[in-house]
């Protein structure tokens, strides 16, 4: 069964932090990162069924940027 993860544009569709709070308290499955994508080296891209945040990178050490 594949995740039907949480696309950017729906989430600036949501009018406030309560909305994404309580869509996260629902099903946080959505927001599950690809452990790949933070490494680089998801070879799914776009048809990826984990989240591939912009923001999110790694240091030459490999620990999470933010």
């Amino acid at each position: 069964m594949a995740l039907a993860k949480i696309s950017q544009s729906e989430l600036e569709l949501m009018e406030d932090d309560q909305a994404i709070i309580d869509l996260y308290l629902s099903d946080p499955a959505r927001f599950t990162v690809c452990e790949f994508y933070k490494m680089g080296q998801c070879k799914f891209g776009e048809e990826c069924a984990y989240m591939h945040p912009p923001d999110l990178a790694l240091d030459d050490e490999g620990n999470d940027i933010y």
